[in-house]
């Protein structure tokens, strides 16, 4: 809102300052005392016009060197000014070069105002009715901003178009995921079992790692055998009968031993066999349930 003009060196104003109501200001005097020079000088600073040096201040044929026209609007101060090297404007203390049509972007912005602000007496007493329904709708349009609320309003609608597509797309996209989520319920139970398929190999290897182990022994074993049936026969001939049963009694000894360490390497083969069944059936199931590739990353599925 103006709240206050003031004009130096304008038209027939030599120094004039006047405050505005912020409501209702009427201008009241006779006939040339400068009333329409006011409403000049406010569309001066809005809207740069008239160019040229019309405005200046004339006292008999001689014009004045320097004319300006300051709106005070909503706290910030615009001012017109040309004459003596100047043809500027002044907004809050900072000069802006003159454009060669319109007014400067920030005064443009500041007062919002145009031509249909200004429809004074000069411009006949019937403005309004002289024009066509369109043009005045346009005029008023202007006057309110109502194009550029058009404009936001057509950027906001775009906007929620593409806003309720995005939308739509999220959710076939969810919908998508979840329909995954579904096809992937067995994973947990593939999961698990892969676990159970390592637990197994672990004891598989432990288990061949005693297998060697034990077939060392046996091969020691034998070898003590060989050595023992090769001494008997060597000296049986001059052996006490107590020597043969001691002998004897030492024999049946080594014997059950080995026996007990043939016995341990059945059951040890007996379980090794037992985990190699149990790794092909896991081996099996883990195939057919991830038919022949990993259902995480989609690679073809290892069986070594």
């Amino acid at each position: 809102m103006i709240e206050s003009i003031e004009l130096r060196q304008f038209r027939n104003h030599k120094k004039t300052t006047l405050h505005l109501d912020p409501h209702v200001t009427v201008l009241v005097g006779p006939n040339g005392s400068g009333k329409s020079n006011l409403i000049r000088a406010v569309r001066w600073v809005a809207a740069n016009k008239p160019s040229g040096d019309s405005m200046l201040r004339r006292k008999g044929t001689k014009q004045a060197d320097l004319c300006e026209a300051t709106l005070r609007v909503d706290g910030r101060t615009v001012t017109r000014a040309k004459g003596e090297g100047r043809n500027e404007y002044v907004i809050d203390g900072n000069k802006v070069a003159v454009p060669k049509t319109g007014v400067p972007k920030p005064v443009d912005e500041l007062l919002s105002m145009g031509e249909a602000n200004f429809a004074m007496h000069w411009r006949g007493p019937a403005f309004w009715f002289g024009l066509t329904p369109g043009q005045a709708a346009k005029e008023l349009n202007r006057i309110v901003n109502l194009d550029k609320i058009d404009s936001v309003l057509a950027n906001v609608s775009a906007k929620a178009r593409r806003v309720k597509a995005e939308q739509s797309v999220s959710a076939d996209r969810l919908k998508a995921a979840k329909i995954k989520k579904g096809q992937l319920v067995y994973v947990p139970k593939l999961v698990a079992d892969w676990k159970a398929l390592e637990t197994l190999e672990s004891e598989l290897t432990e288990l061949q790692e005693n297998e060697r182990v034990v077939n060392e022994l046996l091969s020691e074993a034998s070898r003590l055998k060989e050595e023992v049936d090769r001494s008997l026969g060597e000296r049986q001939s001059g052996k006490t009968l107590m020597s043969l049963i001691e002998e004897a009694v030492k024999m049946t000894a080594e014997e059950g031993q080995i026996e007990r360490l043939v016995q341990t390497v059945d059951e040890l083969e007996q379980e090794i066999a037992e985990s190699e069944a149990e790794t092909v059936h896991l081996q099996a199931d883990l195939d057919r349930r991830c038919e022949g590739s990993c259902p995480i990353c989609q690679r073809p599925w290892s069986k070594s």
